[in-house]
């Protein structure tokens, strides 16, 4: 979580106001804390199935993430406010934020949330599905995930 959480952390200063910097950091971290639980789950049963295809579809969708980053992020030149002072409303916020750099880098953060914790622990936790569950058995041309 230090490696991928903390430049998340770092750009909220550019894109809220120092009263709502609470109330930005509280969503991003519970965000981050549901994709990394439902991440690892998802990309347990993928590793048991096939444990290079995890790391692929990582790899993929970290230069997707590059390819998005590259195009959309902007730095700002000195002195340049993100957000104008006077609007700060949820329908204002929601807009910009399709329009502007929050999109893009939320939607790289997520992205890669899903993926990055089953990388850094699969073998433990695949062990632990493969002893809980029997994963995909086919049974009629149906999977079926069943419950031993």
């Amino acid at each position: 979580m230090a490696f991928y959480n903390a430049p998340a952390i770092s750009l909220l200063p550019n894109f809220l106001p120092e009263e709502k910097m609470s109330y930005g950091n509280s969503i991003l971290n519970a965000i981050g804390g549901l994709a990394n639980i439902v991440g690892l789950l998802l990309s347990a049963f993928l590793y048991v199935i096939n444990h290079q295809l995890a790391f692929w579809i990582m790899a993929i969708i970290m230069i997707i993430c590059l390819f998005i980053l590259i195009i959309f992020i902007r730095e700002k030149k000195e002195g340049q406010s993100s957000l104008p002072k006077e609007r700060y409303g949820l329908l204002f916020t929601i807009k910009k934020s399709f329009k502007r750099k929050i999109f893009s880098s939320s939607f790289c953060y997520l992205l890669s949330s899903f993926i990055m914790p089953p990388i850094k622990l699969p073998r433990l936790f695949s062990v632990v599905m493969q002893r809980s569950f029997c994963i995909f058995q086919r049974k009629n041309q149906l999977l079926f995930l069943v419950f031993s």
